[in-house]
């Protein structure tokens, strides 16, 4: 796959679901083996996403052990649903790591918080829909990063890609 993309390409992969079952916990082998596979993408490999159920509750020293074992220079990024991931701790862990924070937007409104915590954003636009300002309010908070992997929900209805180009035209 990574030969028949364009140099500039980036895949963005999501982690298979054990890692959300297991809440981060005891993947040693799950994490060893996806990123082994990875390494085919070489250069073209832009971020793993990990995902954690709603349920599932904060647990700083969880991360950090989970994190130890991400290979160095390889970009992840998490997606915290629980209300106790808001934390500075956790913050700081995701930091100490380069690992990014994934913000998510259901509302369309005010953009929430997008704490900086690894050189890299990642954004989860699922909003039913966003105007130009909305567009514009997201792409200057993306600038603060070196890049930015931005995702529209809307495949339903096809506006996700409208919505890409349009915030890349703004």
């Amino acid at each position: 796959m990574a030969a028949q993309v364009p140099d500039s390409f980036r895949f963005a992969i999501k982690a298979p679901r054990r890692s959300h079952v297991k809440q981060l916990a005891d993947c040693g082998e799950e994490v060893g083996y996806l990123f082994e596979a990875l390494r085919a993408l070489g250069e073209r490999l832009g971020v793993v996403l990990f995902q954690l159920p709603p349920h599932a509750r904060a647990g700083v020293e969880k991360l950090d052990a989970f994190l130890d074992q991400v290979p160095g220079g390889v970009p992840v990024a998490f997606e915290f649903q629980h209300p106790s991931w808001r934390d500075e701790a956790v913050y700081g862990a995701l930091a100490r790591h380069g690992a990014a924070w994934v913000t998510a937007d259901d509302e369309g409104g005010e953009p929430p918080d997008l704490p900086r915590t690894a050189a890299l954003a990642y954004l989860r636009l699922r909003a039913e829909s966003y105007s130009d300002e909305a567009l514009r309010a997201w792409k200057a908070r993306c600038a603060d990063f070196e890049r930015a992997f931005v995702f529209f929900k809307h495949e339903d209805s096809g506006a996700g890609s409208a919505y890409a180009e349009r915030m890349l035209e703004l």
